[in-house]
């Protein structure tokens, strides 16, 4: 085989094929679960953390966004111009915060940029990009998307039984906060706020067809619900409103009754959080607000209040540096990337998700992390995207 044939037969069956990328999914999934319930297992028994396993999940990615590139030069005429307009776009400001930072920084590492600081987030945050722009042209993607969801759906029932066991027999393992006495229970997962959007998503997915299996969409309602996690309800409270509520009367008098609940919160939810001691606490020692923010509210004044917001940070961000976030996704794309980094990066989401039923996990992550800062979820995202968008109302149509 000589080498013209050898990268015709790569550009067939590995960087224009959907069924190659079924696999990435596939492997970077199952890698993903693994390696966190490893790392669960050891922070549980033996109070440490395997970081090999973390260096190899990076390198997985990593490798990920390389063949992402290379179906991208050759999927160019197909993929749309905006994604190439945001991706390049957010490269270009991180790259310029990058020169300011090592400019005024002697002991700047690009290595260690890439691989914990800015570079790393930057990389997690545009990868998903590259993946739902070259997914969107893969011919039988919507076939492969559905292989890989009813998988993933699978997986995620049959964790609800370890769920159940945890909260009837107990013990730390299987427990959303190990060791922390917060009320939750994730079974065999790991990662908060990615395990509330693969059950928020799946759920999501699940609701919107027509010929919706409600066995399922109650084991997944209730799987959001013993997560613990306030973004899990969220999800749930977003779904019921928007798509499994047809009625406008309903939707008006639900609307008002959880303004008056938002509005009257100082009243109630201090009784509430007496029955846990967790969120007693949380709430004694930082109030209302920063019980059901979980304290982000204290993490935008630290930032706001340490940092100078010129000009040029306005447009292009760099005023901090990760891990220092907010971990609410306007405030973090603001800091990291300004006014431009927002623009560029929504304007991407909304190139693809037309309906507001779609929407409901980039709402969520209005007031939580995971989905933006996770390649894998928004990957899974980008499938159930896909999968189901021109199948239902449009946004004018609400």
């Amino acid at each position: 085989m000589n080498k013209y044939k050898f990268i015709e037969w790569c550009r067939i069956n590995i960087f224009e094929s959907a069924n190659f990328y079924y696999k990435v999914l596939v492997v970077l999934t199952s890698y993903f679960l693994f390696n966190r319930f490893i790392r669960k297992i050891s922070f549980v028994y033996l109070n440490t953390d395997f970081i090999t396993l973390k260096i190899i999940e990076g390198a997985l990615f990593g490798l990920t966004y390389l063949i992402l590139i290379i179906s991208v030069c050759f999927l160019r005429k197909k993929i749309p111009v905006i994604v190439f307009f945001c991706w390049f776009g957010l490269i270009s400001v991180f790259l310029i915060n990058e020169i300011r930072y090592a400019h005024l920084n002697l002991d700047y590492s690009i290595l260690k940029s890439l691989t914990s600081t800015q570079g790393f987030y930057a990389a997690k945050l545009t990868l998903p990009i590259l993946f739902w722009g070259v997914w969107g042209v893969l011919k039988n993607n919507i076939t492969y998307g559905a292989t890989f969801i009813k998988h993933l759906k699978t997986f995620l029932i049959v964790n609800l039984v370890f769920i159940i066991s945890g909260i009837i027999f107990g013990g730390s393992l299987f427990e959303s906060y190990p060791l922390t006495g917060r009320w939750g229970y994730n079974g065999l997962l790991s990662h908060g706020t990615t395990n509330s959007g693969f059950y928020g998503m799946i759920l999501l997915g699940l609701s919107l067809n027509n010929r919706g299996d409600w066995n399922k969409i109650f084991l997944f309602s209730l799987g959001l619900i013993m997560l613990g996690h306030k973004a899990a309800l969220l999800y749930l409270i977003l779904i019921i409103y928007f798509v499994w509520i047809k009625d406008k009367v309903v939707k008006k008098s639900l609307f008002w009754i959880g303004l008056i609940f938002v509005f009257s919160s100082s009243y109630w939810f201090p009784k509430a959080v007496k029955y846990s001691n967790f969120w007693n606490s949380i709430y004694e020692n930082h109030g209302v607000l920063g019980a059901l923010l979980s304290l982000r509210n204290e993490n935008i004044s630290n930032v706001f209040s340490s940092s100078e917001f010129g000009l040029f940070n306005m447009f292009f961000g760099g005023v901090v540096r990760y891990p220092k976030d907010v971990e609410m996704m306007l405030f973090d794309l603001f800091i990291f990337y300004g006014v431009v980094g927002v623009l560029l990066y929504f304007l991407f989401i909304f190139k693809y998700v037309k309906e507001w039923f779609l929407a409901i996990p980039i709402i969520v992550a209005f007031f939580g992390g995971g989905l933006y800062e996770s390649p894998l979820a928004m990957f899974v995202f980008g499938v159930i995207v896909f999968n189901n968008s021109k199948k239902h109302h449009s946004i004018n149509d609400l």
